[in-house]
């Protein structure tokens, strides 16, 4: 997925956690690839959560949204994915962020 939008002539421009939703709407929803049903920032630099319900596209979703974090950062991350009841918890930051 991050090759596919990396390559891709779409523009992708973050600059907080209220960044995610228009952009979410514009290249998600209306193909079906499916929506966050919550957005948080972190305290990282650029850091983002995202609560997923599980669906049938959920593994789409969950590589588009770290190739769009990719994209608007213009930087790598890393991400970690974990399982929260019956929902998931993707965070996405720099993989050059420090703890």
């Amino acid at each position: 997925m991050s090759g596919l939008v990396g390559r891709g002539e779409r523009p992708i421009y973050l600059e907080n956690h209220k960044s995610w939703n228009p952009l979410i709407e514009h290249y998600l929803v209306q193909f079906g690839w499916g929506t966050p049903t919550s957005i948080e920032p972190l305290d990282s630099e650029h850091g983002v959560r995202f609560f997923l319900s599980p669906t049938a596209t959920f593994p789409f979703l969950v590589g588009w949204l770290v190739a769009m974090w990719e994209r608007g950062h213009g930087i790598a991350s890393k991400f970690r994915l974990e399982e929260e009841g019956q929902n998931w918890v993707l965070d996405i930051e720099s993989r050059h962020a420090y703890n």
